[in-house]
């Protein structure tokens, strides 16, 4: 009985030694996982250029989301594919900048 307490204790420490290691990867994972996507949120601005009800454009709307997009390396090009809804092509504006894809649009309100 005494053995089978000892074993027990030592699966207990270890398993102790194995659940923070686990936890600690987990939380090293989350961390490099927000660092990296930081930079991948899209920023919103509000514009109201004054013809547009203030109810339009509500004071609590989000200021940065993540929009849907596909990006394809083909070797002599990189395809990138967004969804804007509600976005007019014409209503955009594409640059790159220090290896950076900006895309500017503006989502007009009626």
């Amino acid at each position: 009985m005494e053995g089978m307490l000892e074993k027990l204790e030592q699966f207990g420490r270890q398993f102790g030694r194995d659940l923070a290691r686990t936890l600690g990867n987990v939380a090293d994972g989350w961390r490099e996982l927000m660092s990296r996507s930081a930079n991948a949120l899209t920023r919103f601005t509000r514009k109201n250029n004054g013809n547009a009800p203030a109810e339009v454009i509500p004071a609590d709307a989000p200021r940065w989301g993540v929009l849907a997009g596909d990006l394809v390396d083909t070797g002599s090009e990189i395809v990138v594919r967004l969804e804007l809804p509600g976005v007019a092509k014409e209503d955009c504006e594409i640059s790159v900048e220090a290896g950076t894809l900006y895309v500017r649009g503006e989502k007009r309100f009626d």
